[in-house]
């Protein structure tokens, strides 16, 4: 995306662009707020298809401020993301959907532009392990298969989680 701006420090019909690869329009708005405001509106709304979690939007805006480098965003957005996966970790009517869109979640996440922040894997890996404990059989589920093929450190952190659950170290 790139964005025209007139430049009025001498000719005023000059033009000004700066270009921003790999942001989309809604991300772009929610960065530029959070500039003036110092937060982000973390409800899909209109700029997503309808249905489209919250939780992927918070794992797209740490995208974002990791990419450009706002720490206070950053920030902001891993403690969203963590809330939501905090909602999805609890029981619900449907925890095969609720285990798919943690798996894709954790595929964004476990990428290499978001190695450092630790923290949030930890927090898919919680999420995923409730649903895991409360039905095995969803190990099964094809997401977390390929899941687990892709990112082995998922299955460490997966791991982790669950002796620190079973040595109460949580």
């Amino acid at each position: 995306m790139s964005i025209p701006l007139q430049d009025f420090r001498g000719d005023r019909d000059a033009v000004t662009t700066i270009e921003l690869p790999e942001i989309s329009p809604p991300m772009l708005r929610r960065l530029i707020r959070y500039f003036y405001v110092l937060d982000y509106d973390d409800v899909p709304g209109q700029d997503f298809a309808p249905g489209y979690p919250a939780i992927k939007l918070n794992g797209r805006m740490l995208s974002v401020a990791v990419r450009f480098g706002v720490y206070g965003l950053q920030k902001i957005a891993a403690s969203k993301f963590e809330d939501s996966c905090i909602r999805l970790a609890s029981p619900c009517e449907e925890p095969l959907s609720a285990l798919k869109l943690l798996a894709d979640v954790a595929t964004m996440i476990y990428s290499p532009s978001i190695q450092t922040y630790n923290e949030l894997r930890s927090s898919i890996a919680k999420a995923v392990r409730s649903h895991l404990i409360n039905d095995p059989r969803l190990l099964d589920n094809p997401a977390i298969k390929e899941l687990c093929r892709q990112h082995p450190s998922f299955v460490y952190d997966l791991m982790t989680e669950g002796i620190k659950a079973a040595s109460g170290k949580v």
